[in-house]
């Protein structure tokens, strides 16, 4: 196999971390972007995990309230989709995922009036 430049890796990386913002797995990309390159799905997977390092501190230069929009907006989009479509229980699991983010925005595991937290009972 031929060697890469830092250009075409820089490339690869920005490539993959554009998929990775669309939404795609790193499964499926990894098995994707191997044969789109001719690589090993291991070259895949080490160029999917620079990206995903890259989106993880851009993440951190964001302001929680702009990803809290961005979420509520793409769950609003998701929960009218599932209404449309009659699928009743996804708009419903939305809903309540909604609810979590915007009113119980309290970091601590919830109790049960036994005093046991929810983190192990789901």
């Amino acid at each position: 196999m031929t060697r890469v430049t830092k250009a075409e890796k820089e490339r690869r990386i920005e490539e993959a971390l554009q998929a990775l913002i669309d939404g795609y797995g790193t499964s499926t990309l990894a098995s994707h972007l191997s044969e789109k390159w001719g690589c090993t799905r291991r070259n895949a997977l080490y160029y999917i995990k620079k990206a995903d390092i890259r989106l993880q501190k851009d993440l951190k230069k964001v302001d929680k309230k702009d990803i809290t929009a961005r979420l509520i907006n793409l769950l609003e989009l998701n929960i009218q989709k599932s209404m449309r479509q009659n699928n009743y229980g996804a708009a419903i699991g939305g809903i309540r995922l909604m609810k979590d983010l915007v009113l119980d925005n309290d970091s601590r595991p919830k109790k049960f009036k036994h005093g046991r937290s929810t983190a192990y009972y789901g």
